[in-house]
């Protein structure tokens, strides 16, 4: 597989053209974002209402799978197998939080963070982060915007200067940049995105 800059790139453009916007939640973005910047091999989303069949043709067209779970989850990725693993490993009732972390392709230590509070919990550390200050180059790892599809990661920090959360969000700043020209704060590149790209 070819992992030039020119190649994710064209990869990233090829998920965006036939993306059924109104199928998956705006923060699907920020996930395919990092699908194709970093190494992450599995999203997992929620697919909305009514959108299931559009999806599923998007998957199929880019050679992805989709796999939906007896809860409300959808997994994509490139292995069928990962992503029954992935849904698996979700709906264990056994503590998961850094095994499926790293199935997403979190950062360990930001999957060991969640753990000691457990998932059932994740909601209430995102409410807790919206107090955080992200301060510096550390402004790109600020979560708050995720669900707006203005995030440059898809998961939630352990700090507020995580070095492989800072990581995750340059990869994605450097492949947005070789195709958009990004307003002054990068969280917002979802707007040009959107733009360019159809959805309202």
């Amino acid at each position: 597989m070819d992992t030039t800059v020119g190649a994710i790139l064209r990869r990233f453009r090829q998920l965006l053209l036939g993306l059924p916007w109104d199928g998956v939640p705006r923060s699907f973005i920020v996930d395919l974002l990092q699908f194709c910047a970093s190494s992450k091999r599995v999203i997992r989303t929620r697919i909305v209402e009514g959108g299931r069949t559009t999806v599923a043709e998007w998957a199929n067209q880019n050679l992805l799978h989709l796999y939906v779970d007896s809860g409300d989850f959808a997994f994509v990725g490139v292995s069928m197998s990962e992503l029954v693993r992935a849904s698996s490993i979700d709906q264990s009732c056994e503590p998961h939080e850094l095994e499926f972390g790293a199935v997403l392709g979190y950062p360990d230590c930001c999957c060991r963070f969640i753990a000691t509070r457990t998932e059932a919990q994740i909601d209430d550390v995102g409410e807790e982060q919206k107090a955080w200050r992200f301060e510096g180059e550390f402004r790109l790892i600020n979560p708050t915007g995720y669900s707006q599809g203005r995030a440059l990661i898809s998961h939630l920090p352990c700090s507020t200067n995580c070095k492989p959360s800072l990581d995750l969000a340059w990869k994605a700043v450097r492949l947005l940049e070789e195709e958009f020209e990004l307003p002054a704060n990068p969280l917002e590149w979802s707007s040009v995105v959107f733009r360019e790209y159809g959805q309202p």
